[in-house]
């Protein structure tokens, strides 16, 4: 008699401790928070690089992050480029010898046409334009659904 109410005793500590591992494991699931990064402020994503859907957020990012414009080309001229900004109104952007334009392959000031998207990075002045460290060309691989 005495073994049968250890061995109960035994069977019921293995179905509590059982059962309250995997309350604990379904508790903890519904606690985890996994960040949507196509749906986050990218200045909040890694280093704080700033906003790169067409905006000129400051983030926190290494130095050179500054700005992120993102935009189509309305119009390109011996010292700027206009971009139209995803969510309407426009930034221009100045460029210098010292700006790269990137592509798949190195780019010139000349790869960058009306009508193309570009991704600007650098520094955004007082009167809300940019001056350009780089402009990316984005094909439309590149573009993520907003």
């Amino acid at each position: 008699m005495k073994k049968n109410v250890i061995i109960s005793f035994i069977i019921v500590a293995i179905l509590f401790g059982g059962g309250g591992f995997y309350w604990g494991v379904y508790y903890q699931k519904s606690q985890i928070t996994v960040p949507d990064f196509f749906q986050m402020d990218p200045s909040q994503g890694p280093r704080g690089m700033g906003n790169i859907n067409g905006s000129t957020n400051r983030g926190n990012g290494p130095a050179g992050f500054g700005g992120m414009t993102r935009g189509e080309v309305l119009s390109v001229d011996g010292r700027s480029v206009v971009v139209k900004l995803q969510e309407g109104g426009s930034k221009t952007i100045y460029y210098s010898d010292a700006t790269t334009v990137q592509k798949s392959t190195s780019g010139s000031i000349s790869d960058v046409q009306v009508g193309e998207t570009v991704m600007v990075n650098g520094s955004s002045n007082s009167d809300g334009s940019v001056t350009a460290q780089t402009i990316q060309l984005v094909s439309a691989f590149d573009t993520a659904p907003q």
